[in-house]
């Protein structure tokens, strides 16, 4: 079974290993599943717990013994409703709190696939430039191959971008790697400017992303010549104070 897939409705690397292993084993000791997984023992129990605290993992006690289960795999679907729900309820929010004169498009696009949807719509918009806010460099752990062959399609394009990256050693040193690219300007936040939400602008439109090493919950992108001219503001008076 594949427990990356796993990931992309929220489970970290580890947890989806575990969750995989005790539906493959059915009922299991702890001992068991270390010897499976290979992992240290203190980690195979933080890991379970956080999969009960999901809903995921259940235990019985048999004799004296402790045995972990593996709830119903509906379970699965079910954590994926709670997050669409949760990002319905933020959505109508989003749009009542923005008074703009024009129409406001909304898209949403979740996993992998929805970071390679919104990229390549850069792309295909080809703007004079692409501004990005944000960025931690865990976008190209996720996806290195994609990200080096996007480029390329920028820079044939002569498509310009600044990217303001978080201060921090992943961050840098992507920054690096971008750097010695053609028509690319780099610069970092101050490293008390911690986000979780990844941002891009480009021509009239927004997104807006969150990407851990762990999990990738969802991209929303926004087109809206207000809105994006507002973020634009923003991102031009943070490159004011950030630094090379």
């Amino acid at each position: 079974m594949d427990s990356n897939i796993l990931m992309e409705i929220g489970l970290t690397k580890r947890e989806s290993e575990v969750y995989v292993v005790l539906v493959e084993l059915g009922s299991s000791s702890a001992t068991q599943i270390i010897q499976k997984t290979g992992l240290h023992r203190a980690v195979v129990y933080d890991l379970l717990e956080r999969l009960i605290e999901k809903g995921l993992v259940g235990h019985v006690i048999k004799g004296r013994k402790k045995f972990f289960e593996a709830t119903n795999p509906e379970r699965l679907l079910e954590i994926l409703k709670e997050k669409e729900e949760k990002l319905t309820t933020i959505l109508p929010k989003l749009v009542e709190l923005s008074k703009f004169k024009t129409k406001l498009d909304v898209r949403i696009y979740k996993g992998k696939e929805g970071i390679k949807t919104v990229f390549e719509d850069i792309i295909r918009q080809k703007p004079k430039e692409w501004l990005s806010l944000g960025s931690g460099g865990e976008t190209y752990k996720l996806l290195p191959y994609f990200l080096e062959q996007l480029h390329k399609k920028r820079i044939k394009n002569k498509i310009k971008v600044r990217g303001l990256l978080l201060n921090n050693s992943t961050a840098r040193k992507r920054g690096k790697m971008l750097s010695r690219m053609p028509l690319t300007n780099i610069k970092y936040l101050p490293k008390s400017f911690l986000t979780p939400t990844v941002i891009n602008i480009y021509d009239s439109r927004v997104t807006l992303y969150s990407v851990t090493e762990k999990n990738i919950p969802f991209i929303i992108l926004i087109e809206n010549k207000e809105l994006a001219s507002s973020f634009r503001e923003y991102f031009e008076w943070l490159w004011k104070i950030a630094r090379k």
